[in-house]
């Protein structure tokens, strides 16, 4: 046996789940940041007029318009009561701008 002949080191087992001759083990998907992903769910049900998510890479939550405004306007936070409280002002401020949606322009 040489060196790069495609051969495994007669000492050495293969490792892995794809090692030859062996049958794929199962994989399973993992859920990530489950108690953040279900807090983004309540806080989209509690402002219909908001698209919020959850981002696992970032670890922030986003709260996106779901109703046409003259720009795009997109809220970032570290926890979910930061997210909350800048819907609660921003919110304030579309409605004194009279950009806040009326429930008929509300998307769901």
């Amino acid at each position: 046996m040489t060196p790069g002949d495609g051969r495994p080191h007669p000492r050495r087992r293969p490792k892995g789940r794809h090692r030859e001759g062996a049958a794929p083990g199962a994989w399973k998907p993992r859920a990530w940041d489950l108690d953040q992903h279900a807090e983004a769910r309540r806080l989209a049900g509690q402002w219909p007029g908001w698209t919020v998510l959850y981002g696992t890479g970032s670890r922030c939550f986003y709260a996106l318009t779901a109703w046409p405004v003259p720009e795009p306007l997109i809220l970032r936070a570290r926890t979910a009561a930061e997210l909350e409280a800048a819907l609660r002002e921003e919110s304030a401020a579309l409605a004194a701008r009279r950009q806040a949606p009326t429930m008929s322009g509300v998307w769901r």
